[in-house]
């Protein structure tokens, strides 16, 4: 089995989207009701409603329009303050199939995430000398049981886990830890079914999950969510319509009419960053061959909990849940890093994870199918 089977999600997945944000009231014509509220489920995916003269400002609400020459409340002038440094992000479309299908830039980079850390995750697998056939059945089982965690962790830090709205999957979203968390799970009981070793199928899965994370934040740098504090100095702006853009209006920070969000940190970037460098560390301990089966997997735990967790008090956007008085992603990051300490450190735990095993060369391909 290949993950080449994963590319039909490509064109389905779309951003995250705060579900429960407050709906808009919009006039019989699509236009909005002056004075109301904006539907952000309608904002970030209104790109097939622009009208022809909205195509320079992506993004708008649905039923928006901009008149020839008018100005939008907001937008730099030559009297006013320096201009700010302008986001290049905020791409929810990256482009249309025939018949009008639209590829999500946050799904089709979600999926190059999944489809790199699978192949390096089986690469890593077999020279640990674990059969090929199993380790694709392996991801594939994996894989969807992340991806499907992911979704129920979203709906429940938003309040809103109900079958119909766990349907709704073209106006959703992803938690990291959803996924990660359910992955884990899902893979303890595959390796058991499958009989191959948890351990160290687990070590070869780390250093794709680090790089995969790496990637996936980018696209959550091309939506514009996920993002940091207000920052002039370190801020990017983001357009018209971006989450940023929609948090800050409800907040009361903007006008409707300003053609930009106050500058934000990048926070999306910063995450991105940190997924490659663990996966520069992963690679170089599982290549060391540490005494113990699963120091990889718990290592990487136990980094990105923490810088989780550090992250997280640089993002201020809505949605991110509380727990134990934390953001969700904060309480679990330390929870998660807290255990994952324990097994590294105390003994008796170090104790059930075997050895770690010597690198081997792949099996040949007639002997892993046999």
């Amino acid at each position: 089995m290949d993950p080449s089977e994963l590319s039909a999600t490509f064109t389905r997945v779309a951003p995250p989207v705060a579900r429960s944000a407050p709906l808009g009231a919009t006039s019989p014509t699509g236009g909005r009701t002056p004075g109301t509220e904006i539907d952000r489920t309608c904002v970030v995916n209104s790109v097939p409603q622009r009208s022809d003269a909205s195509v320079l400002a992506p993004a708008l609400p649905c039923g928006a329009h901009t008149s020839g020459g008018e100005e939008r409340e907001g937008a730099a002038t030559s009297t006013g303050p320096p201009a700010r440094l302008h986001s290049p992000a905020m791409y929810p479309v990256l482009f249309y199939l025939p018949g009008g299908l639209p590829v999500f830039g946050y799904g089709l980079v979600l999926g190059c995430g999944l489809a790199l850390a699978a192949h390096i995750g089986a690469y890593l697998a077999e020279r640990s000398g674990i059969p090929r056939s199993k380790i694709w059945t392996f991801a594939l089982i994996v894989i969807a049981i992340g991806f499907l965690g992911g979704r129920i962790h979203e709906l429940i830090i938003q309040d809103a886990l109900t079958p119909a709205e766990f349907l709704q999957l073209q106006h959703s979203g992803r938690t990291a830890y959803g996924g990660f968390l359910f992955a884990t799970a899902g893979a303890v009981i595959a390796s058991f079914a499958l009989k191959i070793p948890f351990w160290k199928i687990a070590d070869a899965a780390a250093p794709g999950m680090a790089i995969g994370l790496g990637v996936a934040r980018i696209g959550c740098f091309l939506f514009g969510c996920d993002y940091g504090f207000i920052s002039e100095r370190w801020g990017l702006e983001f357009p018209y319509g971006s989450p940023a853009w929609y948090d800050q209006v409800q907040a009361g920070l903007i006008p409707a009419e300003a053609s930009t969000s106050l500058p934000v940190f990048p926070a999306q970037l910063l995450a991105s960053l940190v997924g490659f460098v663990l996966f520069g560390v992963l690679l170089r301990v599982w290549y060391q061959r540490p005494r113990r089966a699963g120091t990889v997997l718990l290592l990487f735990f136990l980094l990105y909990g923490l810088a989780r967790s550090g992250l997280e008090q640089l993002r201020i956007d809505a949605g991110r849940g509380e727990l134990l008085g934390l953001t969700t992603s904060t309480a679990i990051g330390l929870t998660t890093a807290a255990i994952a300490a324990a097994f590294l450190l105390v003994p008796q735990l170090a104790k059930l994870r075997g050895d770690a095993g010597e690198i081997v060369e792949p099996p040949p391909e007639d002997k892993a199918k046999a």
